[in-house]
């Protein structure tokens, strides 16, 4: 008896319909090898032994997990009360060391007016976008930026303590009878910053863990539909709108959905996971510049700005850059088996990343020749710079031992990035104050540096900065500090280090296993 023949692994991958020959026409078509499937894994199914093994598995977590939401039945969250808040000398120099150096950043989904407003107690009734575990979260953020030997900079970890054990108290045990989904937005708010202050300490499960459940939260209060879709939802039709909400809620309502999608897409990055919020499921409308506020917030801006920084504009480009980068990610990496036709679409990728550059408003215009004749570092601006590097670096990464090209663009960016973190030292000294973007580009230069095919001017340099003792960031694993006549491919393990701390973390690890298994076709 003939036994039937199988499609072949390229076509069982790409999903496509094979004609069982050998080779199929589809894999004579693309010129690339047709590997039979010998296996049909199909018929390969559990035994019950297996699953049994598997649901007590389950089980016996499921138990954990329980344990660990009873636990919280007997925490009593300490600290003081919202309004009692603006008066800690300490809790305010923290607010205002966050809001003059981290924002906007990547905390783009915390309407900064709103939040002080409500913060300085100045709103007399409406909503208010703050609860006391908001203000601890961003008080943590903001009391690390302190020297390690400030008294402030150790108050950084009580305050994130009193943020986290309020938060999931309300996420796992509070019943809020309240129909406005109001406190939800400020907890997704919450859980966002704990993410963040969870990296910059080297917890990256944690911060996944915080992250998924605010995203997770947005999904659930169909934070990323437009308003006039609230109504399809029947069973929630008189939840959402008994809510009434004023053009100025749904523009902060906004404000917090697209802050939130750029936060997605960012730590998904970091952390090698697929992001959770897409541009194809995403109706509201993007965010414009909020009304300004009676509120006096001059003391919560950097000092060297003329004026507050704005942030819709930004926003708007990085939702463009976003679209660009998930458009090509398909184009260069996924649909094609073919080295040309992906060097082409790169080339298109690269021509797009110009436009969207030179197409950026005035303010946030920037060239070789600005880096060098203004020193100024500007952190309100420079976030959108840095998005800009790390996608560049991370799609050419791939190709720089085939393209010239690419290796141009890499040193390129690499001498920018180098010129912005010189900046940085002339404008504000230490690192104390560097945000996530500084740290994560300087990872990214090196893993770029470690293909062995770019010139490796500022290698030391940006290595140096990952060690300064004034860098108040925790890597998961050491950076080997700058020795002479060093092997630097044995003093820095990219297998190691970059396993562990995950620097551009699902991009380039994807984008090097898919080359990887395609550049046996071209051996």
């Amino acid at each position: 008896m003939t036994t039937k023949r199988l499609a072949c692994q390229n076509c069982r991958q790409k999903r496509k319909k094979c004609d069982l020959e050998l080779p199929c026409s589809r894999c004579t078509r693309l010129k690339v090898e047709c590997i039979p499937t010998v296996q049909d894994m199909r018929k390969e199914k559990a035994t019950n032994t297996y699953r049994k093994r598997l649901e007590d598995h389950v089980a016996y977590l499921e138990g954990l997990l329980n344990e660990k939401q009873a636990a919280l039945l007997h925490v009593t969250p300490q600290g003081k009360k919202l309004d009692e808040l603006h008066k800690d000398t300490d809790i305010r120099q923290s607010v205002v060391l966050f809001f003059k150096w981290l924002y906007p950043n990547q905390f783009v989904f915390i309407f900064r007016e709103a939040f002080l407003v409500a913060f300085l107690r100045e709103q007399q009734e409406g909503h208010e976008y703050i609860s006391e575990e908001l203000v601890y979260a961003v008080a943590a953020l903001g009391a690390s930026l302190n020297k390690r030997s400030d008294p402030l900079y150790a108050r950084a970890q009580e305050y994130y303590q009193l943020a986290k054990d309020k938060t999931l108290a309300k996420v796992f045990q509070q019943e809020d009878n309240d129909k406005s989904s109001l406190p939800k937005l400020v907890l997704i708010q919450t859980l966002l910053c704990l993410a963040f202050y969870e990296i910059r300490v080297g917890n990256n499960e944690l911060a996944w863990y915080f992250s998924g459940l605010a995203f997770r939260i947005v999904h659930e209060i169909g934070l990323h539909l437009h308003s006039s879709s609230w109504s399809i939802n029947k069973e929630e039709h008189e939840q959402r709108t008994s809510e009434n909400l004023s053009q100025y809620d749904t523009e902060v309502r906004s404000r917090i959905y697209w802050g939130c999608y750029l936060a997605d897409h960012l730590i998904s990055q970091l952390f090698g996971r697929v992001s959770t919020l897409s541009l194809s499921n995403s109706t509201v409308p993007e965010t414009d510049e909020l009304p300004s506020t009676a509120a006096d917030i001059k003391e919560f801006v950097l000092c060297k700005q003329a004026e507050c920084p704005q942030v819709a504009n930004p926003v708007k480009s990085l939702i463009v850059l976003s679209r660009i980068t998930s458009w090509f990610v398909n184009k260069i990496f996924i649909q094609s088996y073919i080295l040309e036709e992906r060097m082409e679409n790169l080339a298109k990728f690269n021509a797009e990343m110009v436009n969207w550059k030179t197409s950026l408003s005035q303010e946030l215009q920037w060239s070789r020749e600005s880096l060098l004749a203004d020193s100024f570092y500007d952190p309100t601006i420079c976030y959108v710079w840095y998005h800009y590097y790390m996608a560049l670096l991370s799609y050419n990464k791939p190709f720089v031992s085939q393209s010239v090209k690419s290796r141009q663009l890499i040193e390129e960016s690499i001498q920018d990035l180098y010129l912005i973190l010189k900046n940085w030292e002339a404008s504000w000294g230490g690192y104390e104050k560097c945000n996530l973007y500084t740290v994560y580009t300087a990872i990214l230069a090196i893993q770029c540096y470690e293909t062995g095919n770019i010139s490796r001017a500022h290698y030391d340099d940006f290595r140096a900065f990952l060690n300064s003792p004034s860098l108040n960031f925790k890597l998961p694993i050491s950076v080997p500090k700058v020795q002479e006549n060093n092997n630097p491919m044995e003093s820095l393990s990219l297998s190691n280090f970059f396993d562990t701390y995950n620097p551009d973390f699902s991009l380039l690890n994807e984008i090097n296993s898919l080359l990887d298994i395609d550049n046996t076709h071209f051996l």
